[in-house]
Parts: structure tokens; C-alpha cells; sequence
């Protein structure tokens, strides 16, 4: 029975797995590193999505180090990608410290000509820094949307092949089954 149970499974999961194989789609910009090595190199869960993101935003040097990184010695890729995580995170720390810190010498300023310059300086840094955050949700975006594209492009190729698929499933069940393995062995231990 439990033979039987396990080849059901597999002949309802062929077609699901024809379908994904069938075709293989051309990517937009191609991953560095799959989600499956990611999840190797970064044992801690609250980093992937960070540095999958990170990773997507890289400079094409920076994603060609980090491969040969990883094909050579893991160790470094995954300190390489953990230094990039750290120094963006330090960026982040050091510019809200700076723009608060400026924003409390304007507001301690009696001075109009400081005052002024001092605006304009927050004015500089705090659209440094929406810039640098837009640019992070936009990778954030085209990643997600690439990902999107590969689940839709895998949905089509099911649905064109639905007619293919069926009739491999359907000629997987009809097919004369194997005898029961038990009974086999039962007959095999009886001679």
C-alpha cells in the first residue's frame, strides 16, 4: 500500500515538474548566488533577505568577486557578504547621526548666515540619504519583480503543457503496475 501511495505521489509530482523543466527562461539579470547557496552561506535568517537584496544591487566587479568567492572559499564569501551588510549598516548609523546631529546645531543657532548654511547642509545629507533609500527599494523591486516574471514564465510553460503533462500522468496510472513487492519476497523466501 505504501508502495503504491509513494508512486501516486511521484506520478501527480511528474507533471508539476515537467512543467518547471520545460522551459528554461532567460533571466533579466541573472543571481549571483541561488537562494539555496545564500541560505548555505548565511546561517542567519533575519540577513538573507538583506543581503539577496544587497547582493541584486551590487556593482557586476563586486557580483563576479563574490562568485569566485564562493567557488573557492565560502568562509570569504560569506564574510565578504557580511562586511557589505555591516558597512551599509554603519553607512545608515552614521548618516542619521550626522543629520540629527545638524539638525540640533541648527536649531541651537542664533546665527541667520550659519543657520542657513546649516539647512542647506541637512537639506544635502537628507537627500543623500532618500536617494540612497530609494535606490534600495528599487533593487528591492526589480528583484522581487524578476522573481515574479520566473513564477509567471513557470505558470505559462505549466498551462501550455497541461495537455502533455496530463497524458504522461494519465499513462503513468494505466500502465500494468509491478507486482507487489511483498508478494515477491514472500515468493522468493518460499523457494
Amino acid at each position: 500500500m505504501k508502495i503504491i501511495i509513494c508512486l501516486l505521489a511521484a506520478c501527480l509530482a511528474f507533471p508539476l515538474w515537467i512543467a518547471a523543466a520545460a522551459e528554461a527562461p532567460p533571466k533579466e539579470k541573472s543571481e549571483v548566488l541561488s537562494q539555496k547557496e545564500l541560505r548555505e552561506l548565511l546561517t542567519d535568517p533575519k540577513n538573507l533577505f538583506n543581503a539577496s537584496v544587497l547582493i541584486f544591487g551590487m556593482k557586476k566587479e563586486e557580483q563576479e568577486k563574490l562568485r569566485s568567492l564562493y567557488r573557492d572559499d565560502r568562509e570569504a564569501a560569506r564574510k565578504f557578504v557580511l562586511d557589505k551588510l555591516e558597512e551599509s549598516k554603519q553607512w545608515k548609523q552614521k548618516s542619521n547621526q550626522q543629520i540629527q546631529q545638524t539638525a540640533r546645531d541648527f536649531r541651537q543657532s542664533r546665527d541667520k548666515e550659519e543657520k542657513e548654511k546649516l539647512r542647506q547642509q541637512l537639506r544635502q545629507m537628507l537627500t543623500e540619504q532618500y536617494n540612497r533609500t530609494s535606490e534600495e527599494i528599487s533593487d528591492r523591486l526589480k528583484m522581487q519583480e524578476q522573481r515574479l516574471n520566473e513564477v509567471r514564465r513557470a505558470y505559462r510553460s505549466r498551462i501550455e503543457n497541461a495537455d502533455r503533462a496530463i497524458d504522461s500522468q494519465l499513462d503513468k496510472l494505466t500502465h500494468k503496475q509491478p507486482a507487489n513487492r511483498k508478494k515477491r519476497m514472500k515468493e522468493a523466501s518460499d523457494e
